[in-house]
């Protein structure tokens, strides 16, 4: 388990960078389902030749279509959960809401471990749970004079709750290979070529239905910089490290590892390396996070 532990926790730490480009893409207003759908491609194309020549897959084949299934719907989800939290920010300039719903969303996978695959609920992890979600709300606070209260905040908490309901069954079903029987045999190349290949589709089929979303300035590096992270963290960390969770049936705690990580090393990097102005329920929220990441991990 220390190991799949280790490599989340990596995990975590570089995808500090993917959440920045997301970040940076929202705030200059750039078409963000543009550069997720060309990384993706650009990511299929990288795996294209390890699966032919180097990671050639092992029976039984009915786990590796399971397996498929899981990750194409998994990708075309989190597309989905991007694409309606990029049509809000038209409406709020709030260039931190899609990290915010993700944060949330990590209960859908954590609840799902422990209520259909009966992972075991410890003490430990139950206070853990609680100490990073508190954390990710304190962290994810603004000050009131930051927050945007213009009209449509129906609309706005709608489409908040469909992103989170999106975000956590996108990643309920990343999680889902590590629970199945004879998953292990489908290397980390077909996981993230599956992945990519259903959120290329889903951008396809979203731009099929608006054309706009061609749009393509400025999106040529942070799309490259987004296929790079994503190459490296699928390809040797993430789903390396669920399949050592699974050895432990600890898969519940992946991705409040992942993402707990993820906000307090943003975190120590704004406050630390940024010399960003930081409030004192952010570092609240900073040293819960710390907790409760050692706390699930017990």
């Amino acid at each position: 388990m220390l190991t799949g532990v280790l490599l989340l926790i990596i995990t975590g730490l570089l995808w500090v960078t993917g959440a920045g480009v997301f970040r940076h893409a929202i705030a200059e207003r750039l078409n963000v389902v543009f550069i997720a759908g060309f990384a993706a491609l650009v990511c299929m194309i990288c795996c294209l030749p390890v699966m032919a020549f180097l990671e050639t897959p092992d029976f039984p084949w009915e786990a590796h279509l399971l397996v498929f299934v899981s990750l194409f719907i998994s990708g075309g989800l989190a597309i989905t959960a991007l694409y309606i939290l990029n049509k809000v920010r038209h409406y709020h300039e709030d260039a931190g809401l899609l990290h915010q719903v993700a944060h949330l969303a990590i209960l859908g996978p954590f609840l799902m471990g422990i209520g259909i695959f009966h992972e075991t609920l410890t003490p430990s992890r139950f206070v853990g749970i609680l100490l990073i979600v508190a954390a990710l709300i304190l962290l994810g606070l603004k000050p009131r004079e930051e927050r945007n209260t213009s009209g449509r905040s129906g609309i706005r908490w709608a489409a908040k709750i469909i992103g989170i309901i999106a975000c956590a069954l996108s990643q309920c079903a990343f999680c889902m290979p590590s629970y199945l029987n004879g998953a292990e045999h489908v290397g980390s190349t077909f996981r993230t070529f599956y992945f990519c290949f259903g959120a290329l589709v889903a951008v396809v089929l979203l731009v099929m239905r608006r054309p706009a979303l061609l749009e393509s300035r400025k999106c040529f590096l942070p799309s490259m910089l987004l296929a790079f992270i994503l190459l490296l963290v699928c390809g040797f960390l993430v789903f390396n490290g669920l399949n050592r969770l699974a050895d432990s049936a600890s898969v519940a705690i992946a991705f409040p590892l992942i993402i707990g990580c993820s906000t307090a090393a943003a975190y120590v990097l704004r406050a630390v390396f940024l010399k960003a102005k930081t409030r004192p329920i952010q570092s609240a929220g900073f040293i819960l996070a710390v907790t409760g990441l050692i706390a699930i991990c017990l």
